[in-house]
């Protein structure tokens, strides 16, 4: 749906911040949230007004999933709801079980990077926000898997830490649904208010995740649409193997060793009286 006061209030520095809405926030009820860092070559966020002319929104990562969510909280359920596409999908698809009347977001471009919107999501004078992810390796993959009818493994490349599945048609019973892999989480939710279930999106593991019998997950013959987001990479560019500084004819002499680099540039040595700074860079 649109967006909605009194939910998620503000993103902070190290969270977020609820209102009181029992969508987010009732008494005692246990909730999940995955949250996202904007990363440059990996996710970005913007927003566009609508002028009811088809429009291309440049985004500054070449998008491989893009999410648009309108900014109106009245009019038909058509004009307000969430819309996503990724570049395994054939058209647009909302999260519902609905299905969207016009072309939505029509296209994602590499280059230039960016996207092409059009109805319902250009109504003149409304604020849309997006969302636009580029597959990199281990971290955020996109694809598409045929249904069973029983069980099967989806290979993704990576561990998931979260899963988004969408059917490639509308109708009862076929709307998106996710999961993460919280430890007390054992069941597949929907993005609308409909119960979690059993028998979904069972497990995420090694290189992949694991669909139950579900017909939301895994009909006969049917096409899904998979999204899958890793863990963020906190490592650092550089791993150390050794450094050593030792007093020599009055200078000190550093040696240091690496036992890995990724993207190095080289290095730069600073010197200071004290811990705290301030610092001089002695190197050119």
């Amino acid at each position: 749906t649109s967006l909605q006061s009194n939910r998620i209030q503000s993103l902070d520095a190290d969270g977020f911040t609820l209102g009181t809405d029992a969508s987010v926030n009732s008494d005692t009820a246990p909730y999940h949230y995955i949250a996202f860092k904007a990363a440059p070559g990996e996710l970005e966020v913007g927003q566009y007004v609508g002028t009811d002319a088809n429009a291309f929104i440049p985004t500054s990562v070449a998008p491989n999933y893009v999410i648009v969510i309108p900014g109106n909280t009245t009019g038909a359920a058509t004009a307000n709801a969430v819309v996503q596409r990724s570049t395994s999908m054939g058209a647009s698809l909302r999260f519902d079980n609905a299905a969207i009347t016009g072309n939505a977001i029509s296209s994602i471009i590499s280059s230039p990077p960016g996207f092409n919107v059009e109805s319902p999501l250009i109504a003149n004078g409304i604020t849309y926000h997006w969302i636009a992810w580029t597959t990199t390796s281990n971290r955020i993959n996109v694809g598409s898997y045929t249904g069973n009818g029983t069980s099967q493994t989806i290979p993704v490349g990576f561990d998931p830490k979260h899963v988004i599945v969408k059917i490639s048609t509308s109708g009862t019973g076929f709307e998106g649904v996710h999961r993460s892999d919280s430890p007390t989480l054992t069941n597949t939710l929907h993005f609308i208010n409909v119960a979690n279930f059993a028998d979904g999106i069972t497990s995420l593991g090694a290189g992949g995740f694991q669909v139950g019998a579900d017909s939301h997950v895994n009909t006969n013959l049917s096409t899904y649409f998979w999204m899958a987001f890793g863990a963020a990479d906190n490592s650092l560019p550089v791993a150390l193997a050794s450094f050593t500084g030792k007093v020599s004819e009055g200078r000190v002499v550093l040696r240091w060793a690496t036992a890995s680099e990724s993207q190095n540039l080289g290095f730069n040595v600073y010197r200071s009286t004290s811990p705290d700074g301030p610092f001089v860079k002695l190197n050119p």
